[in-house]
């Protein structure tokens, strides 16, 4: 079955069952790129149509903002909702941030330093430094390299984890407490490293909303997709997808 296919019966499931068995909970969402093209991304997912993402914006302003949490209190309202971006593309800041500052919505961004110092379609230093400086945007890690952690040994888990941490406080000078794992590779060993560097949350890729049980260095987050349309949006937002955690 191709990605299409799985994705089709995926809404068809979503707007039936997933009406009846959703959840309520603390949300994080996840973007990538907002208008440019994501390498290796073989089936174009993960880079949204910045009127698209403005339009969902608007519908969180309009519904939901007094749930919009930074990612530091996420976990002080009942039903809260995070927007987070992994990555680090310059797009960011120059597509997501004013829409965003416009709203007064705040987000995190996770950066994995090596992409940083390559630059390429992502943040420059001096335009990271930039975006850090605003107050509604948290800055976390996202590995140094941002290759799988779970293809490491133990002593290159811990440099990966650690120097991306050292790297982003060195340059833009502010205390890095939250991260989120690349390719959202996670095992026990590597949640043990994150909790000894101190970090406070850790966000994965499993689909979901976060429960009373949540787990704060596995937390779950809601993926938004090239294709997800507002109405697919509101279905994310309204827990109707959170299904696939078991699928």
């Amino acid at each position: 079955m191709n990605y299409k296919t799985k994705h089709s019966l995926k809404k068809l499931i979503s707007a039936s069952f997933g009406k009846i068995f959703n959840f309520k909970g603390k949300r994080i969402l996840m973007y990538h790129s907002i208008g440019t093209k994501v390498k290796n991304d073989i089936y174009g997912i993960y880079s949204l149509d910045v009127d698209l993402f403005e339009s969902q914006m608007k519908y969180l302003h309009r519904n939901h903002i007094y749930n919009i949490t930074s990612i530091e209190n996420f976990t002080s309202q009942k039903n809260s909702i995070s927007i987070t971006f992994d990555d680090g593309f310059a797009d960011i800041l120059y597509k997501a941030t004013p829409i965003l500052c416009k709203l007064n919505l705040p987000f995190t961004v996770f950066i994995p330093p090596k992409l940083i110092v390559q630059k390429n379609e992502y943040l420059s230093i001096s335009e990271l430094k930039e975006l850090s400086k605003l107050d509604i945007c948290t800055i976390g890690a996202h590995g140094y390299s941002h290759e799988p952690l779970t293809k490491f040994n133990l002593d290159n888990i811990m440099k990966e984890i650690s120097s991306s941490k050292l790297w982003l406080e060195d340059t833009l000078g502010n205390q890095v407490k939250y991260m989120s794992y690349p390719h959202g590779a996670v095992n026990n060993t590597i949640k043990d490293v994150v909790k000894k560097n101190g970090f406070i949350s850790a966000s994965s890729s499993k689909p979901g909303v976060n429960t009373i049980k949540l787990d704060m260095l596995e937390l779950r987050r809601t993926a938004i997709l090239s294709h997800d349309n507002l109405d697919q949006f509101v279905s994310k937002i309204n827990g109707e997808w959170d299904w696939t955690k078991w699928s």
